[in-house]
């Protein structure tokens, strides 16, 4: 018991010590001045720590508070980067071995990050880092995918014993400076969970990145992603390699809802974000397939390939007010699309590709066809009381060609229960004030009958007999305004 004692004496005695000597030796200023130079080299721009101390809380650890990265002068004054408070968790041994804080896990405060594309259509986020960037690395690189940027410059302004990140009520600011006037999208309350080890030259990342942004003027974003992504620098550039798998999560927007995400992802040398396997829930439907993002491309190039189940054609057109509420029913394709990622608006204007779809309980809202087919030749005693078009099944091949969706072959069976509809060819403007155009055959069947009129019997005997057996062709042409074609 009295060895016990001593040895235990004999360790606190130590540790006393060894806590003793790092307050003795540490320099709050000395170690602010190179942190804000190792800051500097990692962001390629000057920046600035308020204060450094040490701190208690959560054990012993070093305090910093306002810390500032300015923005590069080539997107504008300001600032990149502000930090209210980061609080990091040190190895004394480390520091007293070598003089350098032995960084095992960093906790960031309300920090705001401001991304900026300027009008040559480059993201500040992609010149990070004081190792020069070809002007085609610049204009390729997505603003999303920055997220991994806080990953990689804690991990190089810290030692290598770096264990985890932690960020909590994050605001994100993206501007486009390529707009006119310059839009401003700003997502507060994100936050980041990330546990880091080091191996053959990379860092190895898995965690969560969350927040529910919305409140106030902020943005509307739901976001819950657990990765597990492997990244390292390619060469002396700024570029990132990686290389992992999103687990799970879900992604809400303003204009759609990814309600559960798996996928695996590659990002290249060239900047190019492989999707060998990608799984998602949108719009109440399943996609699965794969794709392909071109980082190294001014326009973020993609390409998109896969089978769609179940999709509600009403939810996914509903953030395109001149289309909202147009078509309705539940589809199922298989598509290989292409086009380059922006907003909702800019992806959808640059589709381009093919595909094939069949759509249950189709319905076109705004206008019922017949109707309007049979006030055209005064067939006013054929009653259509319904406002709406509907079908039980369409089948269509489609092409979309930028600004405008085209089909084919398009297939409508019992429109409005007493026809059929053949589209030959068709077009759908995407644009602003949607124009239809379509030319086909409608096939007029017997059960138009029972929309006649009882006092017009003349009209009832020759749809009669127009329509014995299979029904009557007749050829079709409808264009004009989506809403009132």
């Amino acid at each position: 018991m009295k060895r016990t004692i001593v040895a235990l004496l004999v360790v606190g005695g130590i540790a006393v010590a060894t806590l003793l000597l790092f307050v003795q030796f540490y320099s709050p200023e000395a170690q602010r001045l190179a942190l804000e130079r190792r800051l500097t080299d990692a962001f390629g721009a000057p920046a600035q720590i308020g204060t450094l101390k040490l701190t208690l809380s959560g054990g012993l650890g070093v305090e910093a508070r306002d810390v500032r990265v300015a923005l590069d002068p080539a997107f504008g004054e300001g600032t990149f980067l502000e930090v209210d408070e980061v609080i990091a968790n040190v190895s004394v041994w480390h520091y007293l071995t070598t003089r350098e804080l032995g960084i095992r896990s960093v906790d960031v405060t309300r920090p705001r990050i401001r991304f900026v594309k300027n009008r040559e259509g480059v993201w500040n986020w992609s010149t990070l880092g004081s190792a020069p960037v070809s002007a085609k690395d610049e204009r390729g690189n997505l603003p999303m995918l920055a997220f991994a940027t806080p990953v990689m410059v804690a991990a190089e302004t810290s030692s290598a014993q770096l264990e985890r990140i932690v960020v909590s009520n994050a605001m994100v600011v993206l501007v486009d400076e390529t707009a006119q006037p310059a839009s401003v999208t700003e997502y507060q309350g994100l936050a980041l969970d990330a546990s880091l080890s080091n191996g053959s030259g990379e860092r190895h990342a898995t965690g969560r990145i969350s927040g529910l942004s919305g409140e106030s003027a902020s943005e509307p974003l739901d976001i819950d992603v657990q990765f597990d992504v492997r990244m390292s620098r390619v060469g002396e550039t700024a570029r990132l390699r990686a290389d992992g798998t999103i687990v799970s999560g879900r992604i809400a927007t303003r204009n759609s809802r990814l309600d559960e995400i798996s996928a695996t992802i590659t990002l290249d040398e060239a900047q190019r974000l492989v999707i060998p396997h990608l799984r998602l829930k949108l719009f109440g439907g399943d996609l699965e397939g794969s794709a392909a993002i071109e980082l190294g491309t001014a326009t973020n190039q993609f390409t998109i390939q896969g089978q769609v189940a179940n999709l509600d054609l009403g939810a996914a057109l509903s953030p395109k007010p001149e289309l909202a509420g147009a078509l309705h029913g539940i589809a199922t394709a298989s598509i290989q699309l292409r086009g380059e990622l922006g907003d909702y608006a800019e992806t959808l204007m640059s589709l381009e590709g093919e595909g094939r779809a069949e759509i249950q309980d189709a319905k076109i809202e705004s206008v019922n066809i017949l109707s309007e087919i049979s006030k055209r030749a005064n067939l006013t005693v054929i009653d259509f009381s319904e406002t709406d078009t509907s079908s039980g099944n369409l089948t269509t091949d489609f092409r979309f060609e930028r600004g405008s969706l085209r089909f084919s072959n398009a297939k409508a069976s019992r429109v409005s229960g007493c026809v059929d509809l053949f589209v030959r060819d068709g077009r759908i403007g995407l644009g602003v004030s949607p124009q239809l155009d379509l030319v086909g055959t409608v096939t007029i069947l017997p059960e138009i009958q029972q929309r006649v009129r009882a006092d017009a019997p003349a009209t009832q005997l020759l749809l009669a007999a127009l329509t014995r057996g299979s029904g009557v062709t007749v050829p079709l042409r409808i264009r004009g305004p989506v809403e009132r074609p």
